[in-house]
């Protein structure tokens, strides 16, 4: 996982339906108030180069939408420069650092988590991987509680990015169902988890 950056979501509004249910909840992260170390200095870097070089150990993965990381495959588009390539699969291998990630003793670690494309100007949007059934079927994302991480299979969208026709600028790790319904919401979830980046010592 090269050029992991944690990004940071303030606030969080939830708002509650129903004739008798007229009011909502506000959730701010304050991460200046018992945060680690090495999450303040993600969280509050002042470039994307920078939150990159302080999650070379850890990346941070927090309940209601607090942090979301975001992955780089720098050499992803390697793979097509003298050739035509087909993509049967591609897994995504993200390994929990339970030595560092405490989180299942309280709360369990996430059941499953979300990855998402990255849009040019930052936003999210879905894989082809989550757009149709049969390719869902193998999108994954559910917790491998025997080998400690998460796995995803994005073959649909990286068949897209080697020919052309979707542009590559990473992708988001959100704590969210990767459900289609789901996806957008991230204020309903208290697990979080701590991975390990690409000199973590405990891999």
């Amino acid at each position: 996982m090269m050029g992991i950056q944690l990004v940071q979501k303030s606030e969080i509004f939830i708002f509650f339906s129903g004739s008798d249910a007229l009011r909502f909840n506000k959730i701010t992260q304050d991460y200046t108030k018992g945060a680690i170390q090495n999450l303040f200095d993600q969280v509050t870097a002042s470039s994307e180069a920078a939150a990159t070089a302080k999650g070379n150990s850890n990346v941070y993965l927090n309940s209601f939408g607090g942090t979301r990381i975001k992955l780089d495959l720098p050499y992803l588009k390697n793979f097509t420069d003298s050739q035509n390539v087909s993509i049967s699969r591609a897994e995504l291998i993200i390994k929990v650092d339970d030595v560092i990630s405490p989180y299942s003793i309280s709360y369990g670690y996430p059941a499953n988590l979300a990855l998402l494309a990255c849009r040019a100007d930052g936003t999210e949007e879905l894989v082809y991987d989550q757009l149709d059934a049969s390719d869902f079927v193998k999108y994954g994302g559910n917790y491998d509680a025997t080998n400690k991480r998460y796995v995803f299979n994005i073959a649909r969208q990286v068949q897209k990015i080697l020919n052309g026709s979707v542009s590559y600028n990473g992708f988001y790790l959100v704590n969210a169902s990767p459900s289609l319904s789901s996806v957008a919401r991230r204020d309903n979830r208290l697990q979080r988890v701590v991975f390990g980046g690409k000199t973590n010592v405990n891999f």
